[in-house]
């Protein structure tokens, strides 16, 4: 039987030499085979004619088993956005300078794409919230007005003489046509400042900022979430990026501020009202922050795992316009899902929800009919909010566990 084993292991051997495929060996041993010379050297030098035994084959097969796993681990660490184990030493390790170059590099990069998606956001809340209001406005109008007539338009006073109001009325009539049929043809979730999260969630938005700036995964915090979960994000690189979305959307959300006037934010920067005022800490309020957060866990996870799978779903059967079917089949339907008192949505990005009522508190403009400043620094309140901004996260890892199981 030995001899058999030797006969074989010197057929392949020759096989190889004349750049054939040997019979009856697997991968592993070709990749043994095509480094026979080395193995030779470094174990046989002391008996170069000795024939393979099947000890080496196993020690072959096992030693290119190892660099393949390892080979595979690094691609996906590397994907991810980890350091480079090539840029340690001759040993392969990594210096830990290097690994703080790699997570400043990592942490800039998501800034930056954080930060732009955060304030096409809020501008974008600003806009429709604009178009609302527009169409909300009504005709001048200036039959028996001698000399001039006051007029009022968003906190400015104008003294308009009779031709200048005529005109004003043509263009303020004009404007609020268009603005109402905006306001009928487009969805009614883009005008209520409720239902944030489809404007946060916006798949073709989310994949801009992705390929532009060259992320890993979608800019919003339960995606990522995800993505550590499901291992091709190390839970160092979340801790990284969760505090750089929370600060990022913070600074975005206070720059939006600076820049626009208080007159034509049109209720942009107002945080969302999901009435958590209402609870005083009885046993309904803890009933109704209960359910309240397994919505938001539910509501988050299918969201997650819609904006990540459904996409690719659709471009591996060939179908076209992926983010637009996303919008109508994932995203717009989850956003009217109420996840609170007052029957708002979830905004899918809790460090939105935690930069507007930043800002709410430091901008004494900003007034919000469910709470005082004194309601909004209450332990009961904060419990209360915990709803949505833990609640997401939450979210994100029960999604990673569902993709990890039927989606890897």
């Amino acid at each position: 039987q030995q001899s058999a084993v030797q006969r074989s292991a010197q057929q392949s051997s020759q096989a190889a030499r004349q750049g054939r495929r040997p019979a009856g060996t697997g991968s592993y041993c070709r990749e043994y085979l095509n480094r026979r010379e080395d193995l030779r050297a470094s174990t046989m030098a002391d008996r170069p004619d000795r024939p393979l035994s099947p000890a080496d084959l196993w020690q072959a097969a096992t030693a290119s088993r190892r660099q393949t796993s390892q080979s595979s681990i690094g691609d996906e660490t590397n994907a991810a956005g980890a350091p480079d184990a090539s840029v340690g030493g001759a040993d392969g390790k990594i210096s830990s300078k290097n690994s703080q170059k790699a997570y400043a590099k990592l942490a800039w990069k998501e800034a930056k794409g954080k930060f732009v998606w955060c304030s096409v956001v809020l501008l974008m809340r600003i806009f429709f919230g604009a178009v609302k209001h527009m169409a909300s406005l009504s005709a001048i109008d200036d039959a028996d007005v001698p000399g001039t007539m006051p007029y009022e338009l968003m906190g400015y006073s104008f003294e308009l003489p009779p031709l200048a109001l005529k005109v004003a009325a043509v263009g303020i009539t004009l404007i609020s046509s268009v603005a109402s049929l905006l306001v009928l043809v487009l969805p009614d979730v883009l005008f209520n400042p409720s239902r944030l999260g489809f404007l946060a969630a916006f798949p073709p938005l989310l994949q801009l900022i992705k390929s532009d700036f060259q992320l890993s995964d979608l800019p919003l915090a339960p995606t990522r979430v995800s993505q550590c979960m499901m291992g091709k994000l190390t839970p160092r690189q979340l801790l990284v990026i969760l505090p750089v979305y929370f600060v990022t959307t913070l600074l975005a959300t206070a720059t939006v501020r600076f820049i626009v006037p208080a007159s034509f934010l049109f209720g942009g920067l107002d945080p969302i009202e999901y009435g958590d005022n209402h609870t005083d800490g009885t046993l309904d309020g803890v009933l109704g922050w209960a359910m309240h957060s397994a919505k938001e866990v539910m509501v988050n996870a299918v969201a997650v795992v819609g904006l990540r799978i459904f996409p690719e779903l659709l471009r591996i059967n060939r179908v076209g316009n992926a983010e637009i079917w996303c919008i109508l089949v994932v995203v717009w339907p989850l956003s009217r899902i109420a996840v609170g008192f007052s029957g708002s949505g979830s905004s899918f990005a809790p460090e939105l929800v935690y930069a507007l009522r930043c800002v709410r508190l430091w901008d004494p403009s900003i007034v919000v009919a469910e709470d005082s400043t004194a309601v909004e620094l209450s332990t009961v309140f904060q419990l209360a909010r915990s709803a949505h901004r833990l609640g997401p996260i939450l979210g994100g890892v029960l999604a990673g566990k569902l993709m990890a199981s039927f989606f890897p």
